[in-house]
């Protein structure tokens, strides 16, 4: 059987399979992006900040999957 799943990408790094639209995957990884700006940055203002944004890219890349039952 063959499906579509969208990875979640930090820069080049896997960091989430999500199933359902594009759209819907490209939703989840702002969030992601936010939440992680959040935890691991919440110290960093400015420009600092403004910068770190751009270095977090976090994008979606689609991907068949084919699984046997």
């Amino acid at each position: 059987m063959e499906s579509t799943a969208h990875v979640i990408m930090l820069n080049d790094y896997p960091e989430a399979v999500f199933i359902g639209s594009e759209e819907d995957a490209q939703k989840k990884a702002n969030e992601m992006k936010k939440e992680k700006l959040e935890k691991d940055y919440y110290w960093m203002k400015g420009e600092e900040l403004e910068t770190q944004k751009k270095i977090l890219y976090y994008h979606v890349r689609t991907v068949d999957v084919y699984y046997s039952k």
